[in-house]
């Protein structure tokens, strides 16, 4: 078995208070979600850290000089916009920050788990073959999650001899 360095558990007060809070952005931005197609996201023009310094130029250049401004442009709309690209980038850094902290203790939580699992189960496959105890039957049951393959890649199941 390879080295555990998830050696600490996240206590489950720490793991109810994520769910909660994750779950609280979740219900604060709801709201105002607007549910984008894949082709959608794809067409957007897309408002990047180089744009960053483009777009705060123009719209100060358009608050400073309304006789220069666009007509077809709202002024609402475009500080709306403006404001919420603005500080939903600092949200956005943090939960992205936050996700990717979370995804690494997530893989390596579960990789450890799935490793452990795995040596039970060759311990269970060992303790079967010389019937101890009722190690055959819970060998047996962790057995499901691995189907034999036959000839031709096919599995029990796919040829109805499960």
């Amino acid at each position: 078995m390879t080295q555990n360095i998830h050696k600490q558990a996240i206590p489950a007060d720490v793991r109810e208070q994520i769910e909660s809070k994750s779950r609280e952005i979740k219900n604060l931005i709801a709201p105002y979600l607007i549910a984008l197609t894949a082709s959608d996201r794809r067409n957007l023009p897309k408002m990047g850290e180089k744009s960053v310094a483009f777009v705060e130029k123009a719209y100060q250049f358009f608050l400073e000089n309304p006789s220069l401004r666009p007509n077809f442009i709202d002024e609402a709309d475009y500080t709306a916009d403006y404001r919420d690209a603005m500080d939903l980038r600092v949200a956005a850094t943090n939960i992205a920050q936050a996700n990717d902290t979370l995804d690494d203790l997530l893989l390596i939580a579960g990789s450890e788990a799935y490793q452990a699992s795995l040596g039970v189960y060759a311990n269970l496959a060992v303790q079967a073959e010389r019937n101890i105890g009722n190690a055959r039957t819970l060998y047996e049951e962790l057995r499901k999650r691995f189907p034999r393959r036959r000839r031709g890649g096919e599995t029990p199941d796919e040829t109805g001899d499960a």
